[in-house]
């Protein structure tokens, strides 16, 4: 499963690099207290259904199925998962590998205690920034995409309401729709060659950044650097390639959520 030695390794990264930007190092004690933490923390393996895949990852593309599968009932009930239900949670599905839920205590706290303008983490299920969020809200009211427009905050605590949001899977699921129709929007002058060419573009595209240039989202279809991030060493599997055999497991392959 999720190592926890990689998931410090990660964590180390992840916020030196957060910390360094914002030009805040008074802050940095907070990694030895999030390695404290972490050191109680390890995924459980409680997973035991067959999924009809045996390759590289295994045991956390079943993990990442039974988070899921707790949700079942909000996705039944959400009337956006009715028809792509498939192709849009493969998107996502890959980022519930790199979440947990005390991980995601801590990034939640550190989001409303020092704000997007100095931190600005991955939370929730599917790993989403604020920013991430604030740029979906910008192009939905920059395209007038009008099915979308309910992400769409004006009040003055926005930053404080996306966050708010964030915390939430319900939330997290309506924004993976969003993000799908946005993506159709944004990329529909793109040929693809085939269905498959699809799912790893817009999947490159969620992982890497749907605002980047169309090149080097094309060019981090092939990036073997998740789930660990590119500065680890060991093995890992593109984000695209993930989302592509959740795609398979889900659809092809008949797995029942």
């Amino acid at each position: 499963m999720f190592r926890l030695e990689v998931l410090k390794e990660m964590l180390s990264l992840n916020f030196i690099k957060y910390f360094k930007s914002a030009q805040e190092k008074k802050y940095l004690w907070i990694t030895g207290l999030i390695f404290s933490l972490v050191s109680c923390f390890s995924w459980k393996d409680s997973a035991k259904q067959e999924i009809g895949y045996d390759g590289p990852f295994k045991d956390d593309m079943i993990g990442a199925f039974e988070v899921i599968r707790n949700y079942k009932a909000t996705l039944d009930t959400m009337k956006e998962f009715s028809g792509e239900n498939f192709e849009i949670l493969a998107v996502v599905l890959p980022e519930v590998i790199r979440w947990n839920a005390l991980q995601d205590y801590i990034e939640i706290k550190m989001n409303e205690e020092l704000g997007a303008e100095l931190i600005d983490f991955s939370v929730g299920i599917f790993q989403m920034k604020p920013s991430f969020v604030l740029q979906l809200e910008q192009y939905v009211s920059k395209n007038k995409i009008s099915r979308c427009e309910f992400i769409v905050i004006l009040n003055e605590n926005a930053k404080e309401v996306r966050i708010e949001r964030l915390k939430q899977a319900y939330w997290q699921l309506k924004y993976t729709y969003v993000f799908w129709e946005v993506a159709n929007h944004r990329f529909k002058n793109e040929i693809f060659n085939d269905f498959e060419d699809r799912i790893r573009f817009y999947a490159a595209a969620y992982n890497y950044g749907f605002t980047r240039p169309i090149e080097e989202i094309k060019a981090w279809q092939d990036k073997k650097a998740f789930p660990y991030g590119p500065e680890y060493k060991g093995k890992q599997m593109s984000y695209a390639d993930f989302a592509y055999t959740f795609y398979q497991i889900l659809r092809v392959k008949q797995f029942i959520l």
